[in-house]
């Protein structure tokens, strides 16, 4: 009982003495620190901190509270869409979160937002950026002739707007991209590729990216994992199926060729002008993948991956792994990074050297769970990471896109239903 009246009593002189504390940490830390019980040191401790622990906060606070990057600080706003019909419930790690896919293009200074449910919209690029954090924009909506359809991937090139899709069609789910010339009235788009194989539960995947090589759409399909129960699905692996792959279009002659096989599902793409294609794939738990795509090349889904299955998957012998943990044993292509633990990977891109000094020849990857942007540095032949630096968003990021004009980086924000606007302080 002594003790503790001891105790509340220095509690109390503690209180009086903190603001001189703080504007002379040297005399409290030598001088007045001593006379307090060790309990009260330790709180004073974590008031006042040495240098070592101020480093310490300061560190973790970068990482998981701030768009703070090595190199600078970052300003983030979210200009909130009014469109609040289309949020939809998602449950992760079982928290239910508001969940709104957007999809966003650039085409001079307009800025496209495509929705899951097929609206699409645009908003004026200088207007958004002249927007104050929180407050909320009204895009205008671009007619279409389609019905019927989810949007999985928008892509803009030149005057010429694609977008990817599940069509529902006799009870079954199809995948198929449309196109059409670009206007802000009303699209007429146009079916350019239908694969006639059904989907049992949920098309993925349906990247898009242009190949100014090829003159040709590179797209990715997703293994249709959620058919059965223990997520198998061996498709990825079969030359007469199109699922698990990617594929290379005319969408001149609406052909297509498999470019390369073995895929989970790519849920990020980009093209280099040389041709040199990265994807970023979810892995299952864990072993979110990397890779760079070469034609012909088999990359292991469903055989090997970095990851597992879900612990409530069933299969047999839960004391070995599932997957192989090497790829280039068993004749497929190794990733150039995978994550473990997963970061639920989304959309990658490569951002213009103007947007500073300290960050050349950067890509920026997006996560879903992770809640983080992850800059990325490859070497010259895209063969391994250099490095990566995390910067915490606190959202789930679908998107992202670069608008050099003015140096910012676009993100589209799942849970808030967003466009989060990056740029340097």
């Amino acid at each position: 009982m002594k003790k503790l009246i001891i105790s509340l009593t220095s509690l109390i002189v503690l209180s009086v003495v903190l603001i001189f504390a703080f504007k002379n940490k040297n005399y409290i830390r030598n001088e007045l620190f001593l006379i307090f019980p060790k309990s009260v040191q330790s709180i004073f401790r974590v008031i006042v901190s040495n240098e070592n622990n101020t480093y310490k906060l300061n560190n973790d606070y970068n990482v998981k509270f701030l768009p703070e990057t090595q190199s600078f600080n970052l300003n983030l706003k979210k200009i909130k869409i009014k469109n609040d019909k289309l949020q939809t419930k998602g449950i992760f790690k079982k928290k239910i979160y508001n969940r709104t896919p957007i999809y966003l293009d650039i085409l001079d200074n307009k800025l496209v937002i495509s929705y899951k449910d097929s609206e699409i919209y645009y908003v004026g690029i200088p207007n958004l950026i002249d927007l104050k954090n929180g407050e909320i924009i009204n895009p205008l909506k671009i007619n279409h002739n389609l019905s019927d359809i989810e949007i999985l991937d928008t892509l803009i090139n030149d005057d010429s707007i694609y977008i990817s899709t599940r069509i529902f069609e006799n009870n079954c789910q199809k995948f198929g991209i449309f196109k059409s010339d670009f206007n802000l009235k009303k699209l007429n788009f146009k079916n350019i590729f239908k694969d006639e194989e059904c989907y049992v539960i949920a098309i993925q995947g349906g990247k898009m990216q242009f190949s100014k090589k090829l003159n040709k759409i590179i797209v990715s399909t997703a293994a249709d994992i959620k058919k059965n129960l223990d997520r198998s699905d061996e498709k990825p692996q079969d030359n007469n199926s199109i699922m698990g792959k990617t594929l290379i279009i005319d969408d001149e002659n609406k052909s297509y060729r498999i470019y390369s096989k073995g895929h989970r599902n790519i849920i990020g793409l980009y093209i280099d002008d040389y041709h040199n294609i990265i994807a970023t794939e979810n892995g299952p738990r864990g072993g979110d993948e990397i890779n760079l795509i070469k034609d012909g090349f088999n990359y292991g889904w469903p055989i090997a991956s970095y990851g597992e299955k879900d612990d409530y998957l069933p299969y047999k012998d839960k004391d070995k792994p599932y997957y192989k943990k090497n790829h280039k044993a068993y004749g497929f292509e190794e990733p150039i990074f995978a994550f473990v633990p997963s970061i639920g990977i989304s959309e990658i891109i490569k951002i213009s050297n103007n947007f500073s000094n300290f960050w050349q020849e950067t890509f920026l990857v997006g996560s879903l769970n992770g809640q983080h942007l992850y800059r990325i540095v490859f070497d010259d032949e895209y063969t391994k990471v250099k490095f990566y630096e995390k910067i915490f968003i606190g959202e789930r990021i679908r998107d992202i896109k670069y608008y050099s004009k003015k140096r910012i980086i676009l993100l589209a924000l799942e849970e808030s239903g967003s466009i989060g606007i990056l740029n340097i302080e």
